[in-house]
């Protein structure tokens, strides 16, 4: 019998596509189970999913932070992939 790699992603740099919020903001990074933007449904009562670039593909692209600019096209092309 051979182990399986686990390859869950634990942790998520993120934005918010409707109010900009980010990990950076925030200073910590989202987990797994965080896909809603808490500030758009607290203040807003709207429901909107998080953008989010695993933190892990950080050091492949060689960035220390995702700039706003760097998450999007990731995480489109991560979706469209």
């Amino acid at each position: 019998m051979t182990a399986v790699p686990d390859t869950t992603i634990r942790f998520w740099h993120f934005q918010c596509p409707e109010c900009g919020t980010s990990d950076q903001e925030f200073g910590h990074l989202a987990e797994a189970h965080d896909i809603h933007c808490e500030v758009c449904l607290e203040d807003h009562g709207r429901t909107v999913i998080l953008r989010r670039l695993p933190a892990d593909e950080l050091a492949l692209i060689g960035r220390q932070q995702p700039s706003a600019a760097a998450v999007i096209p990731v995480e489109r092309a991560r979706l469209a992939g």
